[in-house]
């Protein structure tokens, strides 16, 4: 259901902001998250609109740099760093982060080890940050080191990107009325927990260009890239060794070969998982024909290719999940229903494949699908009215 107000997402999300530094500052720390995305930097801009209003001088942006960015990302990183309105922290301490192209833990900044680059003159790299742990918790413990257990972060998510952060961001209150964020409440010794508000949740990824274009604000040049052979809610930057960059190792290959050649030196299997995720999920688009279903198929791999079962089992449960959310909102039109369940087993072979077991693949295709059943809406409900009609008739024979 969509809510209609008399504020455009502009306005709505400079009203969130001035709360935010109302509310806060001066009694926790608030900071910007970047990764150099498009959403972060939206975020910052607009924090910078209310500052200046408010008279506030500086804000703090923190970077974790991931040592596997691309040239241009921490070209536009060091721009944001050197903001005169900007208290930088740029993260570049050893830590662990999960290498979905290998399947064990790379050394982000490994002490001893040949890195793709150096380290920036003023970063901070000698925080002890615990290893073997995703980058969440990662990021979550490098503001506590570095704000306190009562931070303030601002992020960048918004519901537009997956069903399961529609619905994180809308259901369950982190303050008083708000739901667009999460942590929040209090500590036995009443001190606050750290809190996490993202003020542009509502944004559809054409607000997010037309503020950064009508603004003339810099960006990752990354994007113009992408813009050229992805559509524009496919553009991202991050890291590319998570379970997800799989995608964007032969797009980068491409637009920098150099720096995908230092990549290949450092980073173990990057060039091996490019050619064989291209060919494996191409292979496996189509259900092989010695399976008789999708359930048979991803069993099977997940079975076979999970060296830890709980990941099979992950894998598992988060394909019948799926598959069952969905398929019911097909209705009863077959043809519907027959490509909701392609596309999620389709997609559940290739979480094993990658070593998603996040299954973060599926929270995109589920986006895809809202569109797909969307635009048939119409061949369903024509379905749904046969079937009750004919099941009227059968129960009056």
């Amino acid at each position: 259901m969509i809510f209609y107000s008399d504020k455009n997402v502009y306005e709505a999300a400079l009203e969130r902001f001035r709360y935010i530094f109302r509310e806060f500052y001066g009694k926790r720390k608030i900071v910007v998250t970047m990764s150099g995305g498009k959403d972060s930097t939206v975020v910052l801009n607009l924090a910078h609109e209310v500052m200046k209003e408010m008279g506030i001088e500086k804000i703090p942006v923190l970077f974790l740099d991931q040592e596997a960015e691309t040239p241009m990302t921490i070209e536009y990183i060091r721009y944001i760093m050197h903001l005169p309105w900007v208290e930088p922290y740029w993260i570049q301490s050893y830590f662990q982060e999960w290498n979905a192209s290998k399947g064990e833990w790379f050394n982000v900044w490994g002490p001893g080890e040949k890195w793709i680059r150096e380290k920036e003159p003023d970063s901070y790299g000698d925080l002890e940050i615990p290893h073997n742990q995703y980058f969440s918790k990662t990021l979550d413990q490098v503001h506590r080191m570095l704000f306190g257990k009562d931070y303030l972060t601002l992020g960048g998510v918004r519901i537009e990107e997956s069903p399961a952060r529609l619905s994180g961001l809308t259901r369950g209150e982190c303050l008083p009325g708000i739901t667009w964020g999460g942590g929040g409440g209090y500590y036995k010794d009443g001190t606050p927990r750290s809190l996490v508000l993202y003020p542009i949740w509502d944004w559809k990824v054409y607000d997010v260009w037309y503020y950064i274009f009508s603004n003339k604000l810099p960006y990752c040049k990354l994007y113009n890239y992408q813009f050229t052979q992805k559509p524009l809610r496919a553009c991202r930057v991050s890291s590319l060794i998570h379970e997800q960059a799989i995608h964007d190792l032969g797009f980068i290959k491409e637009v920098d070969p150099w720096f995908y050649d230092k990549l290949v030196r450092r980073v173990a299997n990057v060039n091996t998982s490019v050619h064989v995720f291209n060919e494996v999920a191409t292979y496996c688009y189509n259900l092989p024909p010695y399976f008789k279903d999708w359930d048979e198929y991803v069993d099977y791999l997940a079975d076979n290719l999970c060296e830890d079962k709980k990941n099979a089992e992950t894998i598992k449960k988060g394909y019948r999940a799926a598959k069952k959310r969905n398929a019911a909102k097909a209705g009863h039109c077959q043809e519907c229903i027959d490509y909701v369940i392609h596309q999620i087993g389709y997609t559940s072979a290739v979480c094993v494949i990658a070593e998603d077991f996040g299954m973060k693949r599926i929270q995109s295709v589920e986006r895809s699908l809202r569109q797909y059943l969307s635009d048939n809406y119409v061949k369903i409900e024509k379905a749904n009215k046969e079937y009750e009609s004919s099941r009227e008739h059968q129960e009056g024979v």
